[in-house]
């Protein structure tokens, strides 16, 4: 199994994440959280919140008009939480 490399996983990632620099990569580390949790039972409000800051930096970048590269990577994001989701729910 594949495993994240830091140990910041057990913190909640509001203590993570306070500065505003840190906030463009804050759909990153929520969507990690997501796809790296281990308890079922804390699965669907993982993929709730790195869903919901997905969907706000996408508005950033959409608004900015930047950052294609990383509107790639959020589409793709946007797919895999979305196939956990539906994965979660089938079982």
């Amino acid at each position: 199994m594949i495993q994240p490399q830091d140990q910041t996983s057990k913190l909640p990632f509001s203590e993570k994440f306070h500065t505003s620099g840190a906030h463009t990569y804050l759909w990153r580390a929520l969507y990690l959280g997501a796809i790296f949790e281990r308890e079922r039972a804390k699965l669907p409000a993982r993929i709730r919140e790195a869903e919901q800051a997905v969907m706000r930096r996408e508005h950033e970048l959409c608004v900015s008009k930047q950052g294609s590269a990383e509107r790639e990577s959020i589409i793709t994001a946007l797919n895999c939480l979305d196939a956990l989701g539906a994965c979660i729910k089938a079982i």
